[in-house]
């Protein structure tokens, strides 16, 4: 049973299973650009500016980090909510109902919005798993999470494109996340983070 990782939400279930089966696709084809530029296809808001650094054409932190767990066989959407309002988040926990969510945080200045954001699904999907990561979170992991009160599941710290889909596994499993690498909880830390 798969474990859905948003981030958007609207779909037909026939056509959507068709894009994914592309973008798996793709992505077992090492065309990681083309799986996500087909993934955006699907969003009801394009990703603005995330696919350029100075070589050109590059995934953004989100976008790798999706890639992986498609990857990994998880349905995955994504949200921009740096060009997205908060009720497309809402629209996007109602209507997909993730069984996970993950947040990469980048900015310090986003803490009180990704912890509020935490919060409010939690609040609408009580067993909707959360995890945290990105360049500030790594740095605020054990602060954020005894920020978030529960809202949090844990914080990932380095590069999150090899251990999200374990996250996604343990979670899925029910399993400790303390074993695995750069994984923050309230209730302990795996390894130092491999990357």
């Amino acid at each position: 049973d798969d474990v859905n990782v948003p981030v958007v939400a609207e779909r037909d279930d026939r056509a959507h299973r068709a894009q994914v089966r592309v973008q798996r696709e793709l992505l077992a084809q090492g065309d990681v650009h083309r799986a996500v530029a087909a993934a955006q296809r699907r969003l009801q808001r394009p990703l603005e500016g995330a696919l350029r650094d100075a070589d050109g054409i590059n995934g953004g932190i989100g976008e790798r980090v999706a890639a992986a767990l498609l990857q990994a066989g998880h349905d995955v959407r994504l949200l921009d909510l740096q060009v997205s309002e908060r009720k497309d988040f809402q629209d996007a926990l109602d209507s997909w109902r993730p069984e996970a969510i993950g947040f990469s945080l980048n900015y310090l200045a986003n803490v009180p919005e990704v912890v509020d954001l935490a919060r409010h699904a939690r609040r609408r999907l009580p067993h909707c798993r959360t995890m945290v990561g990105g360049h500030s979170a790594s740095f605020i992991a054990a602060e954020l999470l005894e920020h978030a009160d529960g809202a949090i599941d844990c914080v990932v710290r380095g590069e999150g494109e090899v251990v999200a889909p374990q996250v996604i596994d343990a979670f899925a499993a029910g399993s400790s996340l303390t074993k695995l690498s750069g994984v923050v909880t309230p209730d302990g830390s795996g390894p130092p983070p491999l990357l």
